[in-house]
């Protein structure tokens, strides 16, 4: 039994959300979680291919690399992100991240 507030979830029974440039698994958001001040998601970005360019009102963004090489692009600069590294954007900040690797 969980304790009021308390919300599970699996991400092998999520579904992912498509995407032309990749997917992400919602982990947890409002949706999953109500009152949930947050979202977590298991994404990929699929090789050559562009998130486009969004910002966050509710939350900052991380980015945690799990494999692959992605560019973040903040206003004019670009960041490199490789694998076991994280980056931190900040909440309301536009951005764009790029795939310019060849895994997902």
């Amino acid at each position: 039994m969980n304790e009021p507030g308390v919300a599970l979830t699996d991400i092998n029974h999520l579904e992912p959300v498509n995407y032309d440039w990749g997917a992400v698994k919602w982990i947890c958001n409002d949706k999953l979680a109500e009152g949930c001040c947050q979202s977590l998601g298991y994404v990929f970005v699929l090789p050559g291919k562009t998130n486009p360019q969004h910002y966050h009102t509710n939350s900052q963004e991380v980015v945690f690399m799990l494999s692959g090489v992605l560019d973040v692009f903040i206003g004019k600069e670009t960041f490199k992100l490789k694998a076991g590294q994280t980056a931190v954007i900040p909440l309301g900040v536009k951005h764009v991240v790029a795939n310019s690797g060849w895994e997902p």
